[in-house]
Order: structure tokens, then C-alpha cells, then sequence
């Protein structure tokens, strides 16, 4: 290209240059005169009185689990933080680690936040050896905390005592504590909550129980996890108030001498694993109403028949449902209105489904009926393929009576399925199954399934759960 060609051409890009220039700069004004008017505009969630925003705060915090987000709520815009500043009950769930900067300030700081009468609730992380100022802070405020769970990452000692002398933590509801696993041998005891009368409910994990110094005989509803036999016992054998316990062994515990621990009043028991066999023989429970085994059934028949109790809810977690063992407890408590299945291992499941529904025809005489009084029916994280045909064979046997059935004493009126994982599959050929589920679905049967795993076209599928959930 010659030297004419190219300034022709460099003339024409200026041109065009300059004419994208002047419309670069129409839209500049164009856009700082929107940005003026947003500036002068008033969002309409700003427009809200204080009231109304402060309600949608306690609202949304309150549907949380653990430490709120009010501290997130300064940072927003200025109405927020006033809001947030002037609103106390929202501070009131305080968490502080004794790796933050100045924990002691920051803890005497948020109770200020919090107004003079309302109860807190207080979760305190140790990360460092040295506590006395974040706990002199604490002891400060003993008769404002409803409930304080301790954290133990490091080995530390918690001396917790009211700063005015008393000794007494007189809102105290609950308290937690959990120690990591590498120090829990070598912990100090807790000491200084001893006076705490209103103290009903404890939570402890890998902490040694016995390191408690607690009102052990007041407590009604405790959770001893990751405990020895010895250690459980010992703390047990002092709360005979109990209405809700819930217990997990370690690994390392040993045949313990022979007691017996009658707890009246004790109504519901979570049993894990290896605490199955291992704590149940010592147990006399004549109000046990809720029993929740994981693991094993073991020493659940003896337990019933020694207590001369009734179970009405039963919950079976991380178990063989193929076992006799099983099918034996079953066959034994009849009292029982709702079954949990949480965890069903993949092989046994659909024929589980099944023993409930053959045991409705007469193929014994008498004819056996499992669970004969059974309302409720839930399955709780199942990460196996759940057959069509094993759910309709269940309702339809313990939903309505049928000709060639045997009626059991109840009808169910609850299905619910939770699953680990979607599904993809979208088959329509058992619409004939779906419509005869929505059949007893009108006729009164409540059907929850949530969350359907990847199953192959024989077996539920997404496509039939969007079917029975659709309006007719």
C-alpha cells in the first residue's frame, strides 16, 4: 500500500474516531445524569419503618442455627445498622474465640449490645491457653446467660465464677460443651457452674463427663457422647430425673460391675452404635416411650420386658434390616405408632418394605402383622434405589383394607422418603401406579418424598413425584 492510500485511509479512522467520541461522550453524560438520580432515589426496602425492618431481622435470625449474623447487618448501609443497633434481642445469641483480637472487649462490647434484661446465649471457642480475662467477662454476666456452649480446641482451664461472689448462674438452661479429641485426657475440670438452679439440659462431647462439677441430680434431658462406659454410668447413676438422654460409647470401655439404673421418669433414649449392647442391661426405664437405636437391636426386648414399658416411637438408624434380630423387635413392640428408618442399607430395603405388607395377608394363623398399630412410616436419608412397587405394596396393604387382607388394628396414614440425591429420570409408564398412590393419597394418606435419587425407570422417579404432587 502507497503513502496516499495510507493517509486516505488514516483520515477515515479519524473520522470515525471522532464520531464515536462525541457518541462516547453523549453517553457519559447520559449515564452521570442516572447516576445523579439513583443517588437522589429512595429504595423502597428504605422505606420500611424500623419496626417492620427490625421484625424482618428477628425473623430471618431466628430461623438460623447457631451464631447469628447480626454483626453482618453494621456493614450494609446506614438504615440497617441503625436498625441492627437498635434492635437488643438481636444480639443475644454471641459467639467470640479467644483468638480474636481483644476477646475479652469484644464480649463485654456485644453484651452492651444486648439491653440489661434479656437472656443470652453464649458459644465461646478457646484456641488459647491464657482465659481468665474473657472468662472474668463472662462471670460477669453469670445471671444473663440461658445458655453457654464451650469449645475446647486446646487444652485450657475453665474457671467460671459470677463476679459478684455468689457463685450462682441463675438463668442458666443450658450448657454444651465439646473438647477435640487429641486433649480430651488432659483437660481441667469445669468448675463454678454447680449453682445453677434452673440448669435442665447438659451436652457433652469427647469432654469427659466426670471433669463436670454440675447439679448432676436436676438435669432432664442429657447427651453424653463419645464417653466411656465408666464415665456414663457414673454421670447417669446421678440423674434420675432424666426424661431425654441420648449416648455414644468410645471404642476403649470395658465390662463395668453390675448396677442398676431405674430412671422414672425418662421418656426418650437415643442409643448409638456400640452403646447398645453395652448400657442397655443396665437400664430399667418404665416410661420409655421413644426409643432410637443405631447399630444394633440387641438387649432392646429385655430392656422392654424388664421396664414393663410401652414404646410408641421407634427409629432404627445404621442397621442390617435383614437380621432376625430385627425382625424379632419388630414383632415384639407393637405398641409402636411411628417407625424412623434413617440410613437403610441399600440391599435390604425394598424387601423391608415388603415384610410389612406380606405380613398383612393371611399366610400365618393367627396371621402375624408387624407393627399392627403403625400411623407413621419415615424414611430418613436413603441413598439406595427405592422400587415403585415396594412403596404401593406397603400402602396399599396398611392403607385400606382389602379383600384376602388382614386389617391391621391402624391404618397408616404417613409416608415420608428423604433421599441423598436428585434424580434425572423422567419415564411416564406407571401411571397406573402413580394414580392408584393419589387414590389413597384423597382417601387420607399423608405422602412426603423429598430429594429422589437416580434410579433406573422400574422405580420412583422425579417424573411420578411432580405427578403426585400436581393439583388434579
Amino acid at each position: 500500500m502507497n503513502t496516499v492510500k495510507l493517509r486516505k485511509r488514516i483520515s477515515v479512522l479519524d473520522r470515525s474516531i471522532s464520531i464515536l467520541q462525541d457518541q462516547l461522550r453523549v453517553l457519559e453524560a447520559e449515564k452521570a445524569d442516572l447516576a445523579t438520580r439513583l443517588c437522589r432515589s429512595t429504595y423502597l426496602v428504605e422505606t420500611l419503618p424500623p419496626e417492620i425492618t427490625a421484625q424482618i431481622f428477628m425473623h430471618y435470625i431466628a430461623a438460623l442455627e447457631g451464631p447469628t449474623l447480626a454483626p453482618a447487618l453494621l456493614g450494609v448501609c446506614r438504615t440497617w445498622r441503625q436498625v441492627a443497633l437498635g434492635t437488643p434481642v438481636l444480639w443475644n445469641d454471641i459467639f467470640v474465640s479467644s483468638d480474636h483480637p481483644q476477646p475479652d472487649a469484644l464480649l463485654e462490647r456485644w453484651v452492651e449490645r444486648t439491653g440489661p434484661r434479656i437472656p443470652l446465649y453464649l458459644e465461646l471457642n478457646t484456641t488459647s491457653r491464657t482465659m481468665e480475662p474473657l472468662l472474668a467477662v463472662v462471670g460477669a454476666h453469670a445471671t444473663r446467660w440461658r445458655c453457654v456452649a464451650l469449645r475446647m480446641s486446646i487444652p485450657c482451664t475453665f474457671g467460671l465464677a459470677p463476679s459478684d461472689g455468689s457463685g450462682s448462674w441463675d438463668s442458666l438452661e443450658e450448657l454444651e460443651v465439646l473438647a477435640g479429641p487429641r486433649h480430651a485426657a488432659v483437660l481441667s475440670p469445669v468448675t463454678g457452674l454447680f449453682r445453677a438452679p434452673r440448669l435442665r439440659r447438659v451436652r457433652v462431647e469427647v469432654f469427659p463427663a466426670t471433669q463436670l462439677v454440675l447439679p448432676w441430680t436436676q438435669i432432664t434431658a442429657l447427651t453424653l457422647l463419645e464417653q466411656s462406659l465408666a464415665q456414663c454410668l457414673m454421670i447417669i447413676s446421678q440423674t434420675r430425673q432424666l426424661e431425654a438422654l441420648h449416648v455414644s460409647l468410645t471404642n476403649r470401655h470395658t465390662r463395668h460391675r453390675p448396677i442398676s439404673l431405674v430412671l422414672p421418669a425418662l421418656r426418650r433414649l437415643t442409643i448409638e452404635d456400640d452403646a447398645v449392647p453395652s448400657i442397655l442391661g443396665y437400664m430399667t426405664l418404665p416410661q420409655l416411650t421413644d426409643l432410637d437405636v443405631g447399630g444394633h437391636v440387641d438387649g432392646v426386648i429385655p430392656l422392654v420386658m424388664r421396664s414393663e414399658c410401652t414404646i410408641t416411637h421407634l427409629r432404627l438408624s445404621e442397621m442390617d434390616l435383614d437380621s432376625q434380630a430385627v425382625y424379632g423387635c419388630l414383632r415384639a413392640l407393637r405398641a409402636v405408632t411411628h417407625l424412623v428408618v434413617s440410613s437403610p442399607e441399600p440391599e435390604f430395603f425394598p424387601d423391608f418394605l415388603r415384610i410389612f405388607a406380606a405380613a398383612s395377608y393371611h399366610t400365618e394363623d393367627p396371621p402375624v402383622i408387624l407393627l399392627p398399630l403403625l400411623q407413621s412410616f419415615v424414611v430418613e436419608e436413603c441413598d439406595s434405589v427405592l422400587e415403585l412397587e415396594s412403596i404401593l405394596l406397603l400402602l396399599e396393604a396398611r392403607c385400606k383394607q382389602r379383600q384376602g387382607y388382614a386389617l391391621p388394628t391402624a391404618l397408616l396414614r404417613t409416608f415420608c422418603a428423604t433421599f441423598s440425591k436428585d434424580c434425572v429420570d423422567e419415564d411416564e409408564q406407571f401411571k397406573d401406579a402413580i394414580l392408584a398412590i393419589k387414590n389413597l393419597v384423597r382417601e387420607g394418606l399423608s405422602l412426603q418424598i423429598d430429594m429422589p435419587w437416580h434410579w433406573q425407570s422400574h422405580e420412583l422417579n422425579w417424573h411420578m413425584i411432580q405427578e403426585l404432587k400436581r393439583p388434579d
